[in-house]
């Protein structure tokens, strides 16, 4: 049976009422569990003063981000002992390695994080420590309400699509329900990515290999600056050759041009003639 162009728009304007609702419905409901989940104005204690957000909670959804800086006596052991805290589930999103220095940055789940930071402080000496939180429960939120009012109506427009009597109606639809299920794909995107940040936090680890300030022995003294006088005597010499070797071609080619100049100029020059000497009789005069 089908409908007419008339009994479609009615329930369009039906299927939207209701969409609204819906919204509507979510919206409130969202929007008190949040008022609800919000800390106090003042403290609980009367001292008017907020605590931190320095642990993590089920209800809300906060992103933490640590700074750590250390020193350590063996940057090589350091390095394997941090990789080794990893669990099998953590990684490292950057890794930076020099002979004296490192940084990682670590993604490292948030329900240990705070012993993960623990045993880095009990393990090294910690020049620096920064720790900021983020909520993101706002944001959170209001993107699943957009994902389900979304989901809401690409349902709506697929039982339109059985209704539609014509194929400029189908493809109306279609067209819409295409956008639609693009705008969710961005949507859910967003909410993986806070998932994962709110999952995993972000640790920026810096590590510096501490300077010895013992006093080596004589003999070894002697020894380390030989060698040190080598190692150097070898770099200039290394660097003379490279010098050397870049100059040739420049003094080859210029040398050959300038002796070919040389040796037209000296083809091509006119001999001056003599000049006759001057008679007695006009140097009288």
């Amino acid at each position: 049976m089908s409908m007419s162009k008339k009994g479609i728009g009615l329930l369009v304007a039906a299927i939207i009422v209701i969409l609204l609702a819906m919204i509507a419905m979510i919206f409130m409901g969202c929007s008190a569990s949040y008022d609800e989940g919000r800390l106090p104005q003042d403290g609980q204690d009367g001292s008017g003063e907020q605590p931190l957000a320095h642990e993590t909670t089920p209800e809300r959804k906060i992103i933490y981000t640590v700074d750590m800086h250390f020193r350590v006596d063996d940057i090589d052991g350091a390095i394997a002992d941090v990789r080794a805290m990893l669990a099998g589930d953590e990684w490292f999103d950057k890794e930076s390695i020099s002979s004296r220095y490192a940084r990682f940055t670590a993604r490292i789940r948030t329900d240990r994080l705070d012993a993960f930071i623990e045993t880095l402080e009990q393990t090294y000496d910690r020049v620096d420590y920064e720790r900021s939180a983020r909520d993101v429960s706002l944001e959170y939120t209001n993107q699943t309400i957009r994902l389900l009012a979304i989901e809401a109506e690409i349902d709506a427009l697929i039982a339109m699509m059985a209704l539609a009597e014509t194929f400029a109606d189908m493809l109306l639809i279609n067209e819409r329900l295409n956008d639609l299920q693009i705008e969710r794909q961005v949507v859910q995107g967003a909410l993986n990515q806070f998932d994962s940040l709110v999952d995993y936090s972000e640790v920026h680890l810096y590590i510096y290999q501490r300077t010895i300030a013992e006093r080596l022995p004589f003999g070894n003294r002697v020894i380390t600056a030989f060698t040190d006088g080598v190692e150097a005597l070898g770099a200039f010499l290394q660097g003379t050759v490279i010098v050397i070797a870049a100059v040739l071609p420049f003094a080859f080619f210029f040398g050959a041009v300038g002796g070919a100049g040389f040796i037209l100029y000296r083809r091509f020059k006119k001999p001056r003639k003599p000049q006759a000497p001057k008679e007695e009789g006009d140097r009288l005069l």
